[in-house]
């Protein structure tokens, strides 16, 4: 029998309709009714009377709590929290047969200080496929090929944020929960950027900089600008989901519209496009969330570990986009002119 695969166009719009619908489907962040419930409140209330309301109780407390977990920000008032939590979770069970969020996130069992455990090894997971594809970039492309720089920089920045992800879901605090947020967009932008800088600002084996000043510029002061927003102003989930959503959609049709016009004298496209799509359709479960399966695998931390081999593949195409410039940069006589 012979398999019938969708068209490449097919592929394309099927991936921009997942975006696109997410971004229309991204709703405002409100208060948990966990968080809210008064059986939670009160659970809670009791909690730090009873452990953390003078500085003899809280002695007693820091003298049973391990030094690593005080070390990883569980102090009294996290671990009250932590307790009601769980207080409140049975409880729903068995009345009402639902799981509560609480500030926004599904109850996960604490493994090793771990807030979220399958989100943090899912994270930690996909930093170590990046450092170890960087070190595959570095042994299979020639450091004078096109973008060799260029893609050094788009490294660095995926590593600084599945740093800033792994410190997040450890122990989600205000800072942390920040520069994730803010480390995330980053990595949405520098995939654009890179589209730019690859597809219209290459100019033998440099980059033309009267092309890239000019269109970096913007999108680099606005991510800035996004930043400071995040860190200093307002942490609005829903306007920073949109603004992530919004980046992601234009970079992933750029880079699926150039898969399409290139892939006759560039088979090795295959590999933008299908990590793109996949990671797309990945990004659906952040839409079409569940409560924890065993407590410790959600729709969020299930999409972490999706990405980790989506990775391999798109860092693939990274090495022979670069081996594809290079010989096509050996054929010019700027190469041939500097005996390289």
């Amino acid at each position: 029998m012979k398999l019938t695969i969708p068209s490449t166009t097919t592929m394309h719009l099927v991936a921009f309709l997942c975006l696109f619908s997410i971004w229309l489907l991204s709703p405002s962040v409100n208060a948990s009714w966990g968080d809210q419930h008064p059986v939670f409140q009160n659970y809670r209330r009791h909690c730090l009377n009873m452990n953390c309301s003078t500085d003899a109780k809280l002695t007693r407390f820091n003298t049973r709590q391990p030094l690593s977990m005080r070390l990883l920000g569980w102090d009294c008032s996290s671990e009250c929290t932590y307790e009601s939590m769980w207080h409140l979770t049975h409880k729903a069970l068995e009345e009402v047969e639902r799981v509560p969020q609480f500030y926004g996130k599904w109850p996960f069992v604490r493994f090793m200080g771990m807030q979220e455990p399958a989100s943090c090894i899912f994270s930690i997971l996909n930093g170590a496929v990046a450092v170890y594809m960087l070190s595959r970039f570095r042994r299979q492309v020639p450091s004078n090929a096109p973008m060799y720089e260029a893609w050094h920089g788009y490294f660095a920045v995926q590593i600084n944020t599945w740093v800033w992800s792994t410190v997040f879901h450890f122990r989600d605090v205000t800072w942390t929960e920040k520069m994730d947020y803010i480390s995330a967009f980053s990595l949405i932008v520098s995939g654009m950027l890179m589209f730019i800088l690859r597809v219209f600002s290459m100019k033998g084996n440099t980059i033309n900089m009267k092309v890239a000043v000019p269109t970096v510029t913007p999108i680099a002061m606005f991510f800035l600008s996004h930043a400071f927003y995040l860190g200093f102003t307002k942490f609005s989930y829903s306007y920073n989901l949109k603004v992530n959503l919004t980046f992601a959609i234009v970079s992933s049709v750029a880079w699926l519209l150039w898969s399409i016009i290139v892939r006759s004298r560039q088979p090795y496209v295959w590999k933008v496009a299908l990590s793109i799509l996949s990671g797309n359709l990945l990004t659906l479960l952040e839409v079409f969330d569940f409560p924890p399966v065993w407590w410790v695998f959600d729709a969020h931390s299930i999409w972490h570990g999706g990405t980790a081999p989506l990775a391999f593949v798109f860092y693939s195409f990274v090495i022979d986009d670069c081996l594809y410039l290079y010989e096509e940069y050996k054929k010019t006589p700027d190469y041939r002119r500097k005996g390289v």
